[in-house]
């Protein structure tokens, strides 16, 4: 395939809207071809490896949902055997990964000279639109192609199988889904927290999926300002409560390798045993998160039934927790934030969470007891006892009939300041049938003493 063929004119004007969200925004930064091949070689391998722990076979899940027992050579895509430095036994599979890494961008340069030789003119923009164009190729048929829906984790998975399918062609094609993972990494390390809450940004954007008005954010565009509007006014009680929480706020470059190593094959490290159990702790019974998961309020979806045994914080339950490590970050994911791929952030993230539900609950908007108004209810109450009807008692405080059945109606919500006030003037002004009753009364009082004497 020949990938300069694939960029069209739009491409050599410096990108457009076909490019994602996130590879327009201004912060990430594209660099050379050879630096960008060079350095997703070496997140590749890093990763692979998970730090040392899993150079041997181990099970895998990939990004399309297969299960495999997959070495460290099959896991790099057989990168090793395929470039000639040696097989499953070589010697250069027991050194570092930074070894590795150097000598297959090594033999890389020489066995893809041509494909170098065309990416020497290639300028950034253009570089990040040949990507964008290359991953809806890989990803066309799997998944919706839409630049507004794309993230630096799907692009990174489509590299990464396509490389790994060999969909590619040759191995001379190799660097650009190499170029792609590397990419995408750039992508997850510029992410940020979302300006209101305790949730990644979407890749590209200021806020979180529950927060951005934009057409990625959860329901129709009135729910998603109302949800904004409200995020904005408990973000100062909400920034006081984590004050003194070590919530991260980007992504170290040290956990870039154990994201991608869990976004392309769910392998984990030592440190994922304590955040188990840290994580199954803060979501104990009672907890204002644990509620929110299981009633489905203000997360993108409910606890799933399969997980609900959470709530119960008995020992043996919390052992027996650790064979479902796998489902608890999936549903954390999908329930609370999508775009937090590191299990070791996931203890504070819960903690910052129950305080985020803590600060929901308060009832943000509302004004206070209006000295005025508390007067004129005050008033209007003292009317009521003396028998004054609903009329008489809104022309003394000086407003209309509807205005005081308005307040009737909206101040008489639980948990509102002048809740009391309306109940004692509901139970003190006449109801209409009683004014009905009374009125036929005073009525026929009227008649019987007119009634002309015979």
């Amino acid at each position: 395939m020949n990938v300069r063929s694939r960029a069209t004119s739009k491409d050599k004007k410096g990108g457009g809207n076909s490019l994602p969200r996130w590879m327009r925004a201004s912060h990430v930064t594209v660099g050379t071809f050879d630096d960008l091949l060079r350095e997703g070689v070496g997140v590749l391998v890093r990763a692979a490896e998970g730090g040392g722990a899993h150079r041997h076979k181990a099970p895998v899940l990939l990004p399309d949902q297969r299960r495999f027992h997959l070495s460290f050579q099959e896991r790099i895509c057989r990168l090793v055997d395929r470039y000639g430095l040696g097989g499953s036994g070589s010697s250069i599979l027991k050194q570092p990964a930074s070894q590795i890494a150097h000598a297959l961008v090594a033999k890389m340069r020489i066995a893809g000279g041509g494909v170098l030789a065309l990416s020497d003119g290639v300028t950034p923009a253009r570089l990040k639109s040949l990507v964008a164009e290359l991953s809806n190729a890989w990803s066309r048929g799997r998944r919706r192609v839409d630049a507004d829906w794309q993230t630096p984790f799907s692009t990174l998975a489509d590299a990464y199988l396509a490389a790994y399918r060999q969909d590619m062609g040759t191995d001379k094609n190799d660097p650009w889904c190499l170029v792609a993972v590397a990419l995408a990494c750039r992508g997850i390390k510029d992410m940020r927290r979302c300006e209101l809450c305790f949730r990644w940004a979407v890749p590209g954007m200021r806020f979180c999926g529950e927060h951005t008005q934009s057409s990625v954010g959860r329901g129709d565009p009135r729910a998603r300002g109302a949800r904004y509007r409200r995020a904005k006014r408990m973000l100062a009680s909400f920034e006081s409560s984590i004050r003194r929480m070590k919530l991260p706020a980007v992504v170290s470059a040290a956990r870039l390798p154990r994201i991608v190593g869990r976004v392309l094959w769910d392998i984990g490290s030592v440190d994922d045993e304590a955040a188990v159990d840290a994580s199954v702790s803060k979501l104990a019974a009672g907890s204002r998160v644990n509620q929110a998961l299981l009633r489905g309020d203000e997360v993108s979806q409910p606890w799933p039934e399969e997980l609900r045994y959470f709530v119960d914080v008995s020992e043996r339950r919390r052992n027996s927790a650790k064979r479902y490590r796998a489902h608890l970050w999936g549903a954390l994911r999908a329930s609370l934030d999508p775009f937090e791929w590191d299990p070791t952030n996931w203890p504070v993230k819960i903690e910052a969470a129950d305080r985020w539900f803590g600060c929901s609950a308060q009832r943000f908007g509302l004004r206070g007891q209006g000295k005025s108004t508390a007067a004129k209810l005050a008033h209007a109450i003292f009317l009521a006892d003396a028998g004054y009807s609903r009329r008489d008692v809104a022309k003394a405080i000086g407003i209309s009939i509807s205005a005081l059945s308005n307040w009737t109606a909206r101040f008489a919500v639980r948990g509102h300041p002048f809740e009391r006030l309306i109940s004692r003037l509901n139970s003190a002004l006449p109801s209409p049938s009683d004014l009905r009753r009374r009125n036929r009364k005073v009525r026929a009082l009227v008649k019987a003493r007119t009634r002309p004497i015979k």
